[in-house]
């Protein structure tokens, strides 16, 4: 193993170890695992462990807290993060990526912060600031700089930023959306008839649909906007793929659930998170997503043959 992975290994099992003994609280536990995956054989050879990229993201994470925080811009870990923290207190041990979440109305901000005040080992690619960026990806995407991430559906969905291919958190845009199912439906049902148009041009023909992605973008603002007084949130509607294959009742929630965000114990450190984030993973995944006590202990519910990273084709990490 390179003294980087090593290095990376061992400082992320520092933060293990702080949580030993907790899933025998009852009331606060949570599961405990040293369970090591390996995600990826690099090109020397060397081993890269869950142990590893997730120092990686959590160091993202601090840096996208530290510039957050200075610009006083509230953001919140969400999705699989959320049900890390209330499963394990910190990331599901196979899990191999993590997604953030702000506001829509604060993007411009967001965007104006990281150009000043993001650190020099980081980038971050979006819309606004590199009209390559692929506008069905979640809103922006921070990367570190000294890594090599290659997604299974990097062939279908290529990355052709120029911050290259590093690993990331993706920052999804919460906006206003309609209350009512049907008409959310058909709110995103103009987004939906892009995807198979951009995926068209962008990748076997390989004529970038910048007319396109300025159009859904517009779209974006506008349904923010004509929403904005509904008692419900969603990700953005231009994110269709979502919705694909899901109840779409699934997919709103209430304001209330979502805001304001509270911090919550994570990693050791403490991050935020969606107001009623019990609330949410319940509402989103189910109670069978949920861990269980028993035996005296908590338990992890997800069937264990699924139980492995579901997006990495390849990955490197340099420093």
């Amino acid at each position: 193993m390179s003294n980087v992975y090593k290095k990376l290994e061992e400082q992320y099992l520092e933060t293990i170890l702080k949580r030993e003994g907790q899933q025998y609280d009852k009331e606060n536990g949570a599961i405990f695992s040293k369970q090591r995956y390996v995600f990826n054989i690099d090109k020397d050879g060397n081993e890269v462990s869950n142990f590893a990229i997730h120092q990686v993201i959590l160091n993202i994470l601090n840096e996208f807290k530290r510039v957050c925080d200075k610009n006083n811009i509230p953001w919140a870990i969400g999705f699989g993060g959320a049900l890390g923290l209330v499963n394990y207190k910190g990331f599901i041990p196979w899990d191999d990526d993590s997604d953030v979440v702000i506001n829509l109305d604060d993007l411009p901000r967001l965007v104006e912060a990281l150009k000043k005040d993001l650190g020099p080992d980081y980038a971050f690619d979006c819309y606004e600031t590199d009209h390559r960026y692929n506008v069905l990806n979640p809103t922006m995407k921070i990367r570190y700089k000294h890594s090599l991430i290659k997604e299974k559906n990097d062939v279908m969905l290529p990355n052709k930023c120029k911050n290259g291919s590093g690993i990331f958190i993706d920052v999804a845009a919460f906006s206003n959306v309609p209350d009512n199912v049907r008409e959310h439906r058909k709110v995103r049902a103009r987004a939906l008839w892009f995807v198979p148009v951009y995926v068209f041009l962008d990748t076997f023909l390989r004529i970038p649909p910048f007319l396109g992605k300025k159009s859904i973008k517009k779209y974006e603002m506008k349904v923010n906007e004509k929403y904005r007084h509904t008692g419900c949130v969603s990700q953005s509607a231009i994110i269709a793929w979502q919705a694909i294959g899901k109840d779409k009742t699934k997919i709103i929630y209430p304001r209330e659930m979502i805001y304001p965000f509270v911090e919550r114990e994570f990693e050791g450190q403490m991050f935020p998170f969606f107001h009623d984030v019990e609330g949410f993973l319940k509402f989103n995944y189910g109670e069978k997503a949920l861990k269980k006590f028993i035996d005296g202990e908590w338990r992890e519910t997800y069937p264990e043959d699924k139980r492995h990273p579901a997006h990495i084709k390849r990955l490197e990490i340099y420093k």
